[in-house]
């Protein structure tokens, strides 16, 4: 497509340049030509040509005798400087474009160069270069010497091939005469400027056009990556909650069928344990249910919050959940201010949201001993919550994915600990919903820091 647009734009850049002041060009080609006809360079020129040069030419023979073809001499320098000069003074065509285009409202920005390409002598059938632009003369002047040729007139700077409007030959036949090739030009100084800006719509519209089909492509294909990272959450939450809620209720099942057995039931210890098994099962499946119910909630409706005192909420929910600790040896440090910090908060959100934390805190931690910091402090800009452990850590590659539904990682340590990927989910909603700021650092088998902002 790229290809494409260069193409397109070349060529619109040639097309444009071609019918380029095409109308004007034609009228001063017409004008110049119908003002040199029977005459030389401009009207004039052919009797200032025979005054210097056909009168000149059996001296010039004569010169180039004496020096030799293939050097100057000074007597065609001489010629040379004075035919140019005369040129120059008597130029008639400075007065004639500008009042053609007065006369005519052309565009008063074109300008003219007039110029004579080269010069050569034919004295008795041998052929003399009286001046070629290849060669700097020391007796012009070097801003009149170009490459297009000496400068009779004119203030065209740097003409293009497409500004020539004509170029002509003289030449005669005989044993002695001279040969000039003179050009005039007609065209704008900013010539390629105005061109390019003519071309510029087009080639930004092409630029928009093809900007446009690539941020389609591109917002496809993230769209597409998004949905296949979506579905393979999906997909792995659904494995994840078929062997959870298996888990539980295979359990409970085979409890069930074992408490039918006659040794069970005149046992009143085995019908105890298998109880047990059932109640413990059964609280782990509503848990796992209520997650989810959970977070549906939080998904779809608004929260409904009330002022608590922040240090009240974080003693009942640390001493909750030290009470429900069972096997795990895990040390809680609790560190608040004496003073009361009060924010607007749904306390059954700030409580599910804490407990996902000090969930993670403890699944994702292989140490003998636990620790889990929880500490609030008063800021400058609001209440700062922070909780730390000393678990396994967060890998790098996670840390940008670990508030996604669903998102689990890759780590084969992670893969054997059970969960629905729905804990840090829960947490990042319950901060959204509340307006606060969340932010975490961890380090590997270091521990990780959780650190919530509540602004005043």
């Amino acid at each position: 497509m790229v290809c494409v647009l260069l193409f397109f734009t070349f060529n619109t850049y040639q097309l444009k340049e071609n019918q380029y002041q095409v109308i004007e060009k034609n009228f001063f080609e017409s004008l110049y030509r119908r003002s040199i006809l029977h005459d030389q360079i401009y009207p004039g020129g052919y009797a200032i040509m025979a005054k210097h040069i056909e009168r000149n030419l059996k001296a010039l023979e004569g010169s180039y005798h004496m020096t030799g073809a293939a050097k100057h001499n000074k007597y065609a320098d001489s010629v040379l400087f004075s035919l140019f000069e005369e040129l120059r003074a008597k130029n008639p065509m400075d007065s004639l474009f500008v009042g053609e285009i007065t006369d005519k409202n052309l565009d008063t920005h074109l300008q003219y160069l007039l110029c004579i390409h080269d010069i050569h002598l034919v004295l008795n059938n041998r052929r003399y270069p009286l001046y070629v632009p290849e060669v700097k003369f020391d007796f012009l002047p070097d801003t009149l010497q170009t490459k297009y040729g000496y400068i009779i007139g004119g203030k065209l700077r740097n003409p293009a091939p497409k500004s020539i409007i004509t170029y002509m030959t003289i030449t005669s036949e005989g044993p002695y005469h001279y040969e000039m090739a003179f050009a005039f030009y007609v065209d704008k100084n900013n010539r390629k400027t105005e061109i390019i800006l003519l071309v510029l719509p087009a080639f930004l519209l092409s630029i928009i056009s093809i900007a446009s089909v690539v941020t389609v492509y591109y917002q496809t294909f993230l769209n597409w990556v998004r949905q296949k990272k979506l579905a393979d959450m999906k997909s792995d939450f659904v494995n994840s909650i078929t062997h959870e809620f298996n888990t539980p209720l295979t359990t409970i099942m085979v409890a069930n069928k074992s408490m039918l057995d006659n040794d069970v039931i005149t046992n009143p210890a085995n019908l105890k344990t298998l109880i047990n098994v059932i109640d413990r099962q059964s609280s782990h499946l509503k848990k796992l249910f209520n997650q989810v119910i959970d977070i549906t909630l939080m998904d779809n409706g608004p929260i409904m919050d009330e002022y608590h005192d922040l240090g009240e909420l974080l003693s009942e929910a640390s001493h909750d959940y030290s009470v429900n600790l069972t096997g795990a040896k895990v040390k809680l440090n609790l560190i608040i201010p004496s003073q009361s910090m009060m924010i607007k908060v749904n306390k059954f959100y700030f409580n599910t949201m804490l407990n996902n934390l000090l969930d993670n805190a403890v699944k994702y931690n292989d140490k003998i001993e636990k620790q889990i910091t929880i500490e609030a402090i008063k800021t400058l800009e609001g209440y700062s919550l922070k909780v730390k452990d000393n678990g396994m850590g967060i890998e790098e590659q996670d840390m940008a994915y670990i508030f996604d539904k669903f998102y689990r990682s890759g780590n084969l340590v992670s893969n054997r600990i059970s969960g629905l990927g729905l804990g840090l989910y829960y947490v990042y909603l319950c901060i959204k919903s509340h307006g606060w700021q969340v932010s975490v650092s961890s380090e590997l088998n270091v521990g990780t820091w959780f650190h919530i902002l509540i602004p005043y």
